[in-house]
């Protein structure tokens, strides 16, 4: 007598997202979408011998609301705030760490947010690898005009309306304690031993600075991936991958900053109305996952910075420290030698700062690589790495000329980040256009690079004072 076996069904639920421009577009793509649907038969890695089979495909279409700003926003300011929502999981690759494995950045970089920007408008009007200009869309001239001159800072993870704030480089450790070097005369000791800087610090010294910057823990997972030969319906051979993912949750909401200074007056309102109509769609295909994002504007100063920057000069210094990477010194200019091997990179700095001299630094540059990188901005030249300074890296910077005229750079600075340096400018430059034209370069102001705090309030309250003997 033959066994019964006994059938066990399962509801699996997902969501699938996707832009059309009327309805009729969106009816033809879910009928489709459940007709490739329906092709499945059976799923799962027991698919061949009869398991996992696929009894029916409900679609229902939901028409998802547009993200609608709480209050109305004052039209006569050039900054606003932006508060950006992940809805699921998201991985903004900063570095692999193998060929493949891709561990996500927690920080949403500005030229991410433009570029989903651009996506999204793109791909409501219907079209392809198109440019964006006033006449791209007929209902959004003035955003389309003057959009690759509008600053969008990157987004950092924050809770209760406060941004987190770069910790300085010139942070060290000493019996588990933290102390800043920043205004200390050259190297030296504390209590009579070498303080440890960020370099070695153990994972629980790091937690405690990210507190004390307004850094929350985001949550990260693990996700491998597996590339399928279409033509034998498997797993390809030796084609694991791997994503290192940011998982958002309910309390934490990534905060950028827009400026529009380099927008006149009489087009401001307009744009900021055309802007609001684009960013309440949200942001679609953000990151390699392809998550959806709210994305919302706000009134400024909504979101305020952990610590706050201060423009008075203080002892006779201004102490910057970089919130975000920077293209600053020119790598062509590092060619150490017997004789100034040790002053090579401490002069290419201190030509960054105009009339502003450097007295001390602590920073360490990055290189930024990749093919994509040289097809992208700099082909046919000849592949070149870009040179960074990473975030966190302080200078003492001290004026050679009127204070007034100082603070006057480091008041532009703080709104809109540091410049591109003129050598890039003349380096980078490309099919008639300059440097630091966003087709030639990633890393301008304009995508939240540069972006720096001015003489934060612990290089005084954590000096080592009396405790510090210089070597």
């Amino acid at each position: 007598m033959a066994a019964k076996v006994a059938k066990v069904f399962y509801l699996f639920q997902g969501m699938a997202r996707f832009l059309a421009r009327d309805k009729t577009e969106a009816d033809s793509l879910i009928h489709h979408l459940g007709i490739g649907l329906k092709w499945i038969h059976q799923l799962g890695a027991n698919r061949t011998i009869g398991f996992w089979q696929v009894i029916d495909v409900k679609i229902k279409s939901i028409t998802a609301k547009s993200v609608q700003s709480a209050e109305t926003l004052p039209t006569d300011c050039n900054t606003y705030d932006i508060a950006i929502r992940p809805e699921s999981s998201f991985c903004i690759a900063d570095h692999r760490i193998a060929d493949n494995f891709f561990k996500s950045s927690q920080v949403i970089s500005g030229d991410v947010i433009k570029g989903a920007l651009t996506t999204m408008w793109i791909s409501l009007l219907g079209l392809h690898n198109a440019m964006v200009d006033e006449n791209l869309d007929s209902q959004r001239p003035e955003l389309g005009r003057y959009f690759d001159k509008i600053h969008i800072s990157h987004a950092i993870p924050g809770c209760q309306q406060i941004r987190p704030v770069q910790q300085p480089l010139s942070l060290v450790k000493m019996d588990d304690k933290f102390y800043d070097v920043a205004l200390c005369e050259g190297a030296g000791l504390i209590n009579g031993d070498a303080p440890a800087f960020a370099i070695d610090w153990k994972t629980d010294d790091y937690s405690k600075i990210a507190k004390m910057f307004g850094w929350p823990d985001v949550k990260r997972e693990l996700r491998i991936h597996t590339e399928i030969d279409s033509e034998k319906r498997r797993t390809a051979d030796k084609q694991i991958f791997a994503y290192e993912i940011v998982a958002p949750n309910d309390n934490i909401i990534w905060d950028a900053g827009l400026n529009l200074s380099a927008v006149p007056d009489s087009d401001r309102p307009k744009l900021v109305e055309q802007l609001q109509s684009l960013v309440a769609q949200g942001l679609t295909g953000l990151g390699k996952t392809k998550t959806y994002a709210q994305m919302e504007l706000l009134a400024p100063n909504t979101t305020r910075p952990c610590h706050d920057s201060n423009l008075d000069m203080r002892d006779g210094v201004w102490i910057l420290t970089l919130q975000t990477p920077a293209l600053l010194c020119n790598p062509d200019c590092l060619i150490a030698t017997e004789s100034n091997q040790h002053d090579v990179l401490y002069q290419a700095y201190a030509e960054v700062f105009d009339d502003i001299s450097a007295q001390a630094f602590f920073c360490y540059p990055i290189r930024s690589r990749g093919v994509y990188l040289w097809k992208r901005f700099q082909y046919p030249k000849n592949y070149q790495p870009y040179l960074l300074t990473n975030e966190g890296s302080v200078f003492v910077l001290c004026s050679q000329s009127q204070e007034k005229t100082a603070k006057g750079y480091l008041k532009t600075w703080l709104r809109t980040g540091l410049p591109v340096p003129k050598w890039a400018i003349e380096k980078y430059q490309r099919d008639g256009k300059p440097g630091n034209h966003w087709s030639n370069c990633l890393y301008i102001p304009q995508n939240g690079y540069g972006e720096i705090a001015v003489n934060l309030s612990i290089h005084w309250e954590k000096a080592p004072k009396e405790k510090f003997v210089s070597v």
